[in-house]
């Protein structure tokens, strides 16, 4: 099977993730606006986010923690027009905290993805609130696999990412990123933030990317749009 029918098989996966000049995504005001803006434009069925993206984000827009009610631990009703939000939580990292996530507004609800190596304790939390889960992998979640899954069962045929650069650049040396969306803001970090990918792929590895599109979206920011190809 050739790369272009394997794509047109498979979930499409699109890294997005607002930047410095220099590709750092933190410690610089983001405008959130523009970046959900952006993220909301491609019509996923999905959002994808890492245990410690979710944990960060909870720490930035929280003073405190909500206490968790009874509510919660049913699944949201009347919400079928929104997307779902992915959480990669293998160690069990959000227990207690995954309420917050699925009163999100923008949320469809919460499906978390875990692996064989998830404690048991965590498996019952997520059961007995009637969270989503799919198992995949022993150690560490298997992508791959579970992006079959969400395409199969939860008809998720777009899934843009949200997350830091661990998750970024696992998925990329994966192969299972299609598209690279960069909102570029006017500041440059240097050593002080953290770089959209961690390290780059094998060394005998070629990673291209082809612009599909461009825009100014205010006179500081640009949007980047790219194709991966692989040689």
């Amino acid at each position: 099977m050739d790369p272009e029918q394997r794509d047109k098989m498979s979930t499409k996966v699109i890294l997005h993730n607002s930047v410095s000049v220099d590709g750092s995504i933190s410690n610089f005001p983001m405008n959130m606006a523009l970046h959900y803006q952006v993220a909301g434009s491609f019509n996923a069925q999905a959002h994808l986010i890492g245990s410690q993206t979710a944990l960060k984000g909870l720490d930035m827009f929280l003073k405190d923690l909500p206490q968790e009610h009874e509510d919660d631990w049913k699944r949201p009703e009347g919400k079928d027009h929104l997307p779902y939000w992915i959480v990669v939580d293998s160690q069990g990292q959000l227990e207690n905290k995954m309420h917050v996530y699925r009163r999100f507004e923008f949320c469809r609800d919460v499906i978390v993805l875990v692996s064989a190596f998830t404690p048991r304790t965590y498996i019952e939390y997520l059961n007995e609130r009637n969270y989503l889960v799919i198992f995949s992998g022993h150690k560490k979640v298997d992508f791959g696999h579970a992006l079959e899954v969400l395409r199969d069962d939860f008809q998720a045929e777009t899934i843009v990412t949200d997350t830091g650069p661990t998750l970024n650049t696992h998925l990329l040396r994966q192969g299972l990123i299609h598209e690279i969306s960069l909102i570029m803001s006017p500041t440059i970090i240097g050593d002080n933030g953290s770089k959209v990918i961690k390290s780059m792929l094998a060394p005998k590895e070629k990673l291209t990317l082809e612009l599909i599109e461009h825009d100014v979206l205010t006179a500081h920011h640009m949007w980047l749009h790219y194709r991966v190809i692989r040689e």
